[in-house]
């Protein structure tokens, strides 16, 4: 008699967990139906935003502090069961020529549709269903099998598999609402891979523009984090990917019910010394004198970054000539290139995250097949766990390896 599989949710977990399930239902010569459930017309919508539309599908350099959990140990548990090797094996198999930029893999394609298509293509052959535009509202148990209510029809399964991702996702935490209803806990979910929001006026200056830089995370006067990458302007405050490295401790900061003193401190020339840095620009002093100030880091940074770090420093008026500038002016203004100090208000939100903080506690969960501990051949995958991983690979390779490991239990047990 066939049984059923269900997986809620038809993004990167699920498409790999139904995958793997009817490849290993196929090994064990088990008749099993599997079902994805997909809120959306279609399957696999943020996909296709990934690694801005070209998908970073892994990172040969999978290191736990790449991740945030109240379980690491767990996290790297499941991240060992399939490795970045095993990842790169499974595209390939499926029609995915990979390449590697230093330690980030993507397909030859640089395109995340592409990948979205063969996953789809792999998912077909192997008889898998798509069921789109169900919202599923409640699960309900029903002696050995799950009732999984939607809003026009019910589903029944033997086995049923949470892979709904979150309200970075999907716009709503379903999955988590469903996992707590069986009595799981939840740790509230929070903004990760967001942007920062800042009220400081100087920054509006240098709108749009970028920089490199060492970036610090400094919460009531201590250090919490330093990111060195791309810092992007924007009106609102900062973006780029070293800022939303940093993000997901923000938002903990600012969800946590306490009042925080936060800033970032910006090192504009990490690469040198104040010692260094104040000789250089004793030296442009000198040789630009007959030019106003809002000139005097052109040529070293972006003219309005420039303009930004002195208006901050408050040494002079912009408009004021370079030759005004004595040696402690220059002090202060190579102090302020090393350490801009920005206050910072909070962050974009969820709807701007690439991914959300908090879920579902992995200790409700076997680490070695990702069941329930609370209600038997109910599973969950992706980011309705508790784990989300820096840019660089991190969340997709977590998203296939919890995939891959709720398939392979699920169909066994089944």
């Amino acid at each position: 008699m066939s049984k059923t599989m269900a997986i809620i949710g038809g993004g990167a977990s699920g498409l790999m967990c139904a995958i793997t399930a009817k490849r290993r239902a196929n090994q064990l010569k088990k008749d099993i139906s599997v079902i994805i459930l997909e809120k959306n017309s279609r399957v696999g919508k943020k996909l296709l935003s990934t690694g801005n539309g070209k998908c970073n599908l892994t990172n040969t350099n999978i290191c736990r502090n790449a991740y945030h959990s109240n379980d690491i140990a767990f996290v790297q548990s499941v991240l060992d069961s399939f490795s970045s090797d095993k990842i790169i094996d499974f595209f390939e198999q499926i029609g995915i020529t990979c390449i590697s930029n230093n330690n980030l893999i993507y397909p030859r394609s640089m395109q995340a549709s592409s990948v979205l298509d063969a996953l789809r293509f792999e998912a077909q052959k192997l008889g898998v269903e798509f069921i789109c535009d169900f919202d599923a509202e409640k699960i309900q148990k029903s002696n050995s099998s799950y009732i999984i209510s939607g809003k026009t029809q019910n589903i029944c399964a033997d086995v049923v598999v949470i892979a709904s991702g979150s309200s970075a996702t999907t716009g709503s935490d379903t999955g988590l609402d469903i996992l707590k209803s069986f009595g799981h806990k939840i740790y509230t979910p929070y903004p990760a891979l967001t942007t920062l929001k800042s009220a400081e006026e100087c920054i509006k200056t240098a709108k749009g523009m970028r920089a490199d830089a060492s970036i610090t995370l400094v919460c009531d006067k201590k250090n919490i984090r330093t990111e060195n990458g791309e810092l992007l302007f924007c009106d609102y405050g900062f973006s780029g990917i070293a800022i939303m490295q940093l993000s997901g401790y923000v938002s903990k900061l600012f969800t946590d019910g306490k009042k925080h003193d936060v800033k970032l401190k910006i090192d504009f020339a990490p690469e040198y010394s104040f010692d260094e840095l104040y000789s250089v620009l004793i030296k442009k002093r000198n040789s630009l004198s007959h030019l106003d100030t809002e000139n005097l880091l052109c040529g070293f940074l972006n003219k309005r970054i420039g303009m930004t770090i002195i208006k901050h420093s408050n040494i002079v008026a912009l408009s004021e000539p370079i030759s005004s500038l004595d040696d402690k002016k220059i002090k202060k203004l190579a102090q302020t290139v090393k350490s801009f100090e920005m206050a910072i208000t909070g962050t974009k939100g969820a709807p701007q995250a690439q991914v959300m903080g908090g879920g579902a506690a992995l200790s409700d969960f076997y680490k070695d097949t990702l069941e329930s501990k609370k209600s038997p051949k109910l599973f969950a995958c992706g980011e309705v766990l508790d784990v989300y991983g820096d840019c660089g690979g991190y969340n997709l390779t977590w998203a296939w390896a919890s995939g891959y490991i709720c398939a392979n239990s699920a169909a066994e047990i089944i």
